[in-house]
């Protein structure tokens, strides 16, 4: 009878389910709405200052860097973790109380319209767009609909501060009429640029104002979003040595090329997933002198570009990297192609996961190595 009946009940239960989630969904969309204008509620402080930061790739890390900036002068509240949706700035605005002056959002999007729905929930006074590149085309179909939804920061004509070292930022700065400022231009630049395994040395450069500046952050990408943050302070009225100090106390930015010393060097950079994002980490890596080591699973969410990007992220490892670590994917495969055969094979260890992988790590590692986690580690593991 057991036997007989089980299907039925089988049926039964799967329609349970599904009849509960139709019951549930609608009650949870409105628990959300409820979030989003409390959230509302907050934002509407006129004397909050509300600065909105969006891009394909270092949204976080100027977040973070800003904030860091400007905590010199103001009492200054941004957005948690990488939250940049709507509910996730909802969750943010608790944060935000009688004494905050500066309030930080990041901004994501995989579709159209998506910053529009969150510059309806925070009505911004400065914008920042930073480097937009094809990051999430699978959803977005093309780069034209991802400069589109970048641009619908400026809706209610911010303050808008923009990223001149990137081509497709600069075509929504050129179309852009309201009050609007851009780095690597005569009035905003670095100069003077030394990078090294132990940091950063550059010269910043502000409306004719200079002053030496350093920072344990590595890489171009760094100086790129200290030189955006810095303009934004210095527009907000943080003098060139206030800005300079600041910057010489930057902690490193979890998961993005975050360096962590123990038994090995490790450049966690985890979080990274654009093509710009992860040709700059291999620039890092190339900057320490010890035996280099990567471990990579591949980029996804590259629509038609995705075969050429990983193929091509293979081609470049191979000729920087001294071991290999693959976590077998589909990407993972176009990866192993752009290595190529001239690369030691001996040198490529391939695994069906993470946990395999870090199963392996005394017999691929020693201690001369430096290793670029290019794939997430999980967060109770250490090396």
């Amino acid at each position: 009878v057991i036997i007989i009946l089980y299907p039925i009940f089988s049926i039964i239960n799967i329609f349970l389910i599904i009849t509960s989630f139709y019951i549930i969904l609608p009650l949870e969309k409105l628990n959300n709405y409820r979030y989003i204008l409390r959230a509302k509620k907050r934002f509407s402080n006129k004397k909050l200052l509300k600065i909105g930061i969006t891009g394909s790739y270092g949204k976080t890390s100027i977040k973070n860097i800003l904030t860091h900036i400007l905590s010199a002068n103001y009492n200054v509240i941004a957005s948690q973790k990488n939250y940049n949706t709507e509910l996730g700035l909802a969750i943010s605005s608790n944060d935000i109380n009688e004494d905050t002056e500066i309030f930080i959002a990041e901004m994501g999007a995989r579709n159209v319209g998506d910053i529009k729905k969150l510059c309806n929930i925070c009505n911004l006074d400065i914008a920042i767009i930073n480097g937009i590149c094809a990051q999430h085309l699978e959803t977005f179909k093309s780069i034209d609909n991802i400069i589109k939804t970048k641009s619908e920061i400026l809706q209610n004509n911010p303050i808008t501060f923009f990223n001149g070292n990137c081509d497709n930022t600069c075509k929504i700065y050129s179309k852009y009429n309201g009050e609007k400022y851009i780095s690597f231009s005569s009035n905003c630049f670095v100069k003077e640029i030394e990078y090294k395994s132990t940091g950063t040395k550059f010269t910043l450069v502000i409306n004719n104002e200079n002053i030496k500046c350093f920072t344990k952050l590595l890489g171009k990408s760094a100086v790129e979003n200290i030189l955006l943050a810095s303009y934004v302070a210095r527009y907000l009225g943080l003098s060139m040595e206030n800005i300079r100090d600041r910057i010489a106390t930057l902690p490193y930015i979890t998961h993005r090329l975050e360096v962590i010393k123990g038994n090995i060097t490790i450049i966690d950079d985890s979080y990274n997933s654009n093509e710009v994002g992860v040709n700059e980490a291999l620039n890092v890596l190339s900057l320490f002198e010890n035996k280099r080591v990567v471990l990579v699973s591949g980029l996804v969410e590259l629509g038609q570009n995705e075969y050429n990007v990983n193929y091509n992220l293979g081609k470049t490892l191979s000729k920087i990297a001294d071991k290999i670590i693959i976590i077998e994917t589909k990407q993972s495969r176009y990866i192993l192609e752009g290595i190529g055969d001239d690369f030691n094979k001996d040198n490529i260890y391939s695994f069906n996961n993470i946990n395999d992988a870090i199963a392996n790590f005394n017999m691929i590692l020693s201690k001369d190595n430096v290793l670029l986690l290019m794939s997430d580690l999980p967060s109770n593991y250490s090396v």
